[in-house]
């Protein structure tokens, strides 16, 4: 193992198809996630711990109940992984970020509740950018 003990930021895990709400996702030769796979790539290349949160593609659910639940499963899914390997994972949680109101209730259990380490937004979800007043509620209290 390397010395260098790197911080990974970007780190998606694909897990089965039930929580993907099956959608096909998968990075390279790793058909399904998992995290004794990723702490072996992570041992091999010097990273210490890595940041899971939900893969790019996944992170902008169109339906809102879908989504809270989506998000509520990814969530504690990431943070179980977490728990079961203490100091290699921290998480950025999910919220369902086109439902204000819903990230609003995620943002506040994953931060209070199961004690995450940030948040994860990508740069425009649907058609409004991260400086688009819509989000502003979620800034405030983020803020």
């Amino acid at each position: 193992m390397s010395q260098i003990r790197r911080i990974d930021v970007h780190h998606h895990p694909t897990p089965n198809k039930a929580l993907r709400s099956g959608r096909g996702a998968s990075t390279g030769e790793m058909r399904e996630w998992s995290p004794d796979h990723s702490i072996e790539d992570m041992d091999q290349n010097g990273v210490a711990t890595a940041i899971l949160s939900v893969p790019n593609r996944a992170a902008v659910w169109r339906d809102p109940t879908q989504a809270r639940s989506t998000a509520r499963k990814w969530n504690e899914f990431l943070v179980q992984q977490a728990l079961d390997h203490p100091g290699r994972f921290g998480v950025f949680a999910a919220v369902p970020i086109l439902d204000i109101e819903g990230s609003l209730i995620e943002a506040e259990y994953a931060l209070d509740t199961l004690k995450c380490d940030g948040i994860t937004l990508m740069t425009n979800m649907g058609d409004k950018w991260l400086g688009d007043p819509h989000y502003f509620p979620l800034f405030e209290e983020l803020d």
